[in-house]
């Protein structure tokens, strides 16, 4: 039994090596080319570049980074699977594990062998891209890059730390200072151009819904973190009106009609998304034009989102509700970006 498992390891094994020869190799040379043409279009003229000699897909690929080459990882995940299954038919055999409870104890195991194949794939094509890419800033005569990591709760504090350095393209050592920096790593590399203002420029944040929004090309990682903690806000309550009418607020829907807020109801998920505190600026004509119409310091204006509940002919509903607001003034523009139902 113990022979014929290694033998299908073994099998499993040399699969797993000649698919990953295709894809890292294909991988690198897809990324080659493409990061050339992007380094290209901004620089905004062409180089003339030689074909990517063949051996050297094939070379990135199998080039030991972490003190062993990709290969060398697959058969030493095979041993180990191989051992531990052996392990586990013989000690349940020993107990007199029943069939159902050894099937499961082997099925968990294997789970645990295919999770250690997909990491082991995530973070070796990640850094034939990356090698790739930097082989292209190179032959492209880009000196420096600059490391850019995925903003959103998953990024460690490793990776964090790294984003927005730069670095010189003939000093790069993967997992250093060139992504991956760990396994199933997302980091990734942009060239640097000279004279490029990268305050006029965007990238793309994870918000806690899953979605993406655009903040400043310049933010780094700790900036947009702390962006994030500073933009959540308490519940705002709607107040019930007792005796005289409470305070309420207009709400202007997309087809121009006025609404009002459920009295009692709150606005929750409150953040400021722009402005001060927020994590992109506000545009300074919008923030000039809402200082000059109601007053207050431009820099203090803040563009603000949250969930309520409007009465809708006497109907409750709920809207994604954006407004303006500045501590001085108060809260202005209220408006429905969009219906919650």
């Amino acid at each position: 039994m113990l022979t014929e498992i290694k033998v299908q390891a073994a099998e499993l094994a040399q699969k797993q090596q000649e698919a990953m020869d295709t894809l890292l190799s294909g991988a690198y040379e897809n990324s080659y080319y493409q990061t050339a043409f992007d380094v290209q279009k901004g620089l905004g003229f062409g180089k003339t570049l030689s074909a990517l000699p063949m051996r050297a897909a094939a070379e990135a690929a199998a080039y030991p980074w972490s003190g062993a080459s990709f290969s060398d990882r697959i058969w030493r995940n095979k041993d180990r699977l191989a051992q531990a299954l052996g392990d586990i038919l013989a000690e349940g055999l020993i107990r007199g594990d029943g069939v159902r409870e050894l099937t499961a104890k082997l099925q968990a195991r294997v789970d645990s062998g295919r999770k250690d194949a997909e990491r082991l794939m995530r973070t070796e094509t990640a850094r034939v891209v990356e090698s790739a890419g930097l082989r292209a800033y190179e032959d492209c005569g880009i000196e420096e890059y600059e490391i850019l990591v995925t903003l959103d709760s998953r990024t460690c504090p490793v990776c964090g730390r790294m984003d927005g350095s730069r670095y010189k393209t003939e000093e790069a050592r993967t997992g250093l200072n060139l992504p991956p920096l760990h396994p199933n790593c997302r980091c990734t590399t942009v060239p640097v151009f000279d004279g490029l203002d990268e305050t006029a420029t965007l990238r793309a944040a994870r918000d806690e819904e899953g979605g993406y929004r655009l903040v400043p090309g310049d933010m780094t990682f700790e900036q947009w973190k702390a962006g994030l903690r500073n933009e959540k806000q308490e519940d705002i309550i709607i107040p019930k009106s007792v005796g005289a009418k409470a305070k309420n607020y207009d709400v202007v829907a997309p087809d121009g009609n006025i609404y009002q807020f459920v009295e009692g109801s709150r606005l929750q998920n409150v953040q400021v998304f722009a402005g001060k505190n927020g994590v992109k600026p506000l545009k300074t004509e919008v923030a000039e034009g809402l200082a000059e119409q109601y007053g207050g310091s431009p820099e203090n204006w803040q563009h603000v989102k949250a969930n309520g509940i409007l009465d809708y002919y006497g109907e409750e509903r709920a809207a994604e509700i954006h407004w303006f607001q500045e501590a001085s003034v108060g809260r202005v523009k209220f408006k429905v970006k969009k219906w919650l139902d």
